[in-house]
């Protein structure tokens, strides 16, 4: 919760002023993982902390909605990095889900960005069916996904 959600209010609380004063400015968090939308097991303070800035954004979004002040929010999937490959490697090798280069996920930001996106979220259609499943219908989920983690 200190560093996704706790450190990302005590920037905007810095900034926010010296935006509002301009009446523009844009604001970007790197959220992680699909924005905290997956409920992964052992990775439950992770999640929330990730879904707290999520909603702090879109709530931001409506109280400066008459100014030219962007909350970007970018959740990339996972990205070939050494700290990713140490963190969750197994996890996506595990699922068959490939690790975007970095470069790429950049120039997809920017493309995205460019285009007025808010929500950035970045994510295979294996992803995005998961996050979907995991909020409608948690217990297919569960089956199709999480209990190969919890041993369920």
């Amino acid at each position: 919760m200190a560093v996704n959600f706790e450190a990302t209010v005590f920037l905007i609380q810095q900034v926010i002023e010296t935006l509002f004063e301009n009446r523009k400015g844009i604001f970007v968090n790197i959220n992680g993982f699909m924005a905290g939308r997956l409920s992964m097991p052992y990775f439950s303070i992770d999640a929330a902390s990730r879904a707290c800035v999520a909603n702090l954004f879109r709530s931001l979004r409506r109280e400066y909605r008459a100014t030219d002040i962007r909350f970007i929010l970018f959740s990339p999937s996972g990205v070939n990095t050494d700290t990713e490959r140490r963190e969750r490697g197994q996890i996506w090798k595990k699922n068959r889900i490939k690790l975007a280069a970095p470069d790429m996920v950049a120039k997809n930001f920017l493309r995205k960005l460019a285009g007025g996106k808010n929500d950035i979220i970045l994510a295979g259609p294996a992803e995005r069916l998961l996050a979907f499943l995991d909020l409608y219908f948690p217990g297919l989920a569960d089956a199709l996904f999480f209990n190969r983690f919890t041993g369920s």
